[in-house]
C-alpha cells in the first residue's frame, strides 16, 4: 500500500480520470496475468477525496477521507509493480 496525493483543477473530474487509467491498467494486467496483493490510494486534499485502487479488481473504490488520517507503512514497491509497465502501451487494445 502507498499513498500519492495530488492536486487536479477543480474541473478535472477525479473519479471518471482514475478509473479510465484503472481501466487501462487492468487490461494490462489481465493480458500479463499480473495480478498482486497491493493497493494504491490516490489523496486530493483540497477536494477531501481518497481512492483505492487494488490490484488484484477492476475497480476504483472512493473511501473516507478526513486530511489528517495517516495511512499505515507501505506494503508495496514501486518495482514490484514495474513490471505492469514495463510493456509498450500501444500493444494494449
Amino acid at each position: 500500500m502507498f499513498t500519492i496525493n495530488f492536486k487536479f483543477n477543480l474541473g478535472v473530474p477525479v473519479n471518471r480520470l482514475l478509473s479510465a487509467a484503472r481501466d487501462r491498467l487492468w487490461r494490462m494486467q489481465q493480458k500479463e496475468n499480473y495480478l498482486p496483493d497491493c493497493r494504491l490510494y490516490i489523496d486530493t486534499p483540497d477536494r477531501q477525496q481518497r481512492f483505492e485502487i487494488d490490484f488484484g479488481s477492476k475497480n476504483v473504490v472512493e473511501r473516507e477521507f478526513n486530511g489528517s488520517e495517516k495511512l499505515k507503512e507501505a506494503v508495496c514497491a514501486i518495482d514490484h509493480l514495474q513490471h505492469a509497465f514495463d510493456h509498450d502501451a500501444d500493444q494494449i487494445t
